[in-house]
């Protein structure tokens, strides 16, 4: 097992279009930010790895694009924990990961921090079936008036409390 580290976010889309398209729901943001710096979009660092088996195999793979968190997608655990080997190298320091949290936890040991908080947790669903709607839908959108502002902060903090994730500033 090994990892790779590509000079340029197009050579990482390249290098791991078969595995992202194997694991399309926990990829998708991983290719979505590299597609974005390919297309112009820039960030304070960028380190595109990718993890493969001893015969060449992709496993899995991680961004960093500093200031935000790495991405990491799935992997097997040997993967992860090079990675976080990988990952410890860079510069600046990782100060917080996304992916799926037992790749996290591999991750964090090869880091060398197997102490952790975990900030918040992610579900997702997939849709496998979309039905067509039984009648049209009425309306059409708008900007929000001035006088609804408190009632959409109202909601906000809502779904916040309900999703479990922190309250954006109202």
């Amino acid at each position: 097992m090994r990892v790779e580290r590509i000079a340029s976010a197009q050579g990482f889309l390249d290098a791991t279009r078969s595995f992202r398209a194997s694991e399309p729901v926990l990829t998708n943001l991983i290719g979505s930010v590299a597609t974005g710096v390919v297309d112009g979009r820039r960030y304070d660092s960028e380190a595109w790895l990718v993890a493969r088996t001893d015969n060449g195999d992709v496993v899995g793979c991680a961004i960093r694009t500093a200031p935000w968190p790495a991405g990491l997608s799935p992997m097997p655990d040997e993967a992860a924990v090079l990675v976080g080997v990988a990952l410890a190298g860079l510069g600046p320091a990782v100060d917080a990961l996304t992916g799926p949290v037992d790749v996290v936890r591999a991750v964090l040991r090869g880091m060398g921090d197997p102490e952790h908080e975990v900030a918040m947790t992610n579900v997702v669903h997939v849709l496998r079936e979309l039905e067509p709607l039984r009648r049209p839908c009425e309306g059409r959108s708008r900007s929000a008036r001035a006088d609804e502002i408190e009632v959409l902060v109202r909601w906000l903090e809502a779904f916040a409390q309900e999703a479990g994730v922190p309250s954006p500033d109202a």
